[in-house]
């Protein structure tokens, strides 16, 4: 009753008039003049006076319209409330992820999978250069990648890492706390592939340390085939310490900070497309994403 009456009532306040009121809602005059009636009976007091130039608002008519009117914006924004709810517990959301980010971001899905479990994934790896066109395309709504200082992306968080040597746990580097990358020249290498940029950050890491090129026992394609074969027991690999961050914890690998000139910080970042609107659910998880790195990123610096 109360949402026909405030339908009605604003109607009749606005026109000064039952019948146009009738006209504009459809509405015969009769229905709504028995909903005002019933109200006035309920408060107990007139609601409109009739006058010569229509119905005018009394005192306790202009208290009513004022209070309808905010009971009307509190249910729009409680209809809009529950959509975004609605939206939140279904819904499908895109992401694009390179390599070595993948088992931190799945993780994370885990965990946001077991809040809003209704919500689907369409999860997609590849190199940088394409997670990021992705985004821009609008093929993916979030990337975890790094995109450089591209301007039409939106970046949410950064994560910056430590590159490092990573070998078997009983490997004869594995005792010391930080390598110099001296130490390492001789060792046999699993090489990403020059499909990677880590292949240029190793390579140029040798030669700035050491003036010569690692030793090439085996190429990869991909990071999760390198640390295969580094657990074979084959030779050991350069990655980031989040890369092998899970079979550390673990205990298959052990990772070692490398210490050396032209040795850059790995980044990892969560962005979006600049001026596209995330969907409810692909926001939220943007902003979980998020706080997961700056967390990760803390512990990182305190490990250090």
């Amino acid at each position: 009753m109360l949402s026909r009456f405030s339908t009605y009532f604003v109607e009749v306040a606005r026109r000064r008039s039952i019948r146009q009121a009738s006209d504009q809602l459809n509405i015969s005059t009769s229905a709504i003049d028995r909903q005002i009636l019933k109200m006035e009976d309920q408060l107990g007091t007139r609601l409109f006076d009739r006058t010569t130039q229509g119905l005018k608002l009394t005192a306790a008519g202009e208290l009513t319209l004022d209070s309808v009117r905010r009971w009307q914006r509190e249910v729009s924004r409680l209809r809009t409330q529950i959509d975004d709810l609605k939206g939140l517990r279904r819904g499908e959301i895109s992401i694009g992820v390179v390599e070595g980010a993948l088992e931190f971001v799945a993780a994370l899905l885990a965990d946001f999978g077991r809040t809003y479990p209704g919500i689907t994934y369409d999860l997609q790896i590849a190199s940088t250069g394409d997670v990021t066109e992705a985004v821009r395309r609008g093929d993916t709504e979030i990337g975890v990648a790094f995109p450089g200082n591209k301007t039409d992306v939106r970046i949410e968080a950064v994560m910056l890492y430590r590159f490092g040597l990573v070998m078997p746990p009983r490997h004869r580097l594995a005792d010391h706390a930080e390598l110099r990358i001296s130490e390492c020249i001789d060792c046999p290498i699993i090489m990403p592939d020059r499909s990677m940029r880590l292949r240029e950050v190793i390579e140029d890491a040798w030669w700035a340390n050491g003036g010569v090129k690692p030793h090439v026992l085996a190429t990869a394609h991909g990071i999760t085939a390198m640390k295969a074969l580094v657990r074979s027991g084959m030779g050991v690999s350069v990655m980031s310490s989040l890369d092998a961050r899970f079979e550390v914890e673990s205990g298959l690998l052990a990772f070692r900070p490398l210490m050396g000139r032209a040795l850059p910080m790995a980044n990892y970042s969560i962005f979006s497309a600049s001026g596209r609107t995330l969907s409810a659910p692909a926001a939220l998880l943007s902003q979980y994403v998020a706080s997961a790195m700056m967390a990760a990123m803390s512990d990182e610096g305190e490990r250090s």
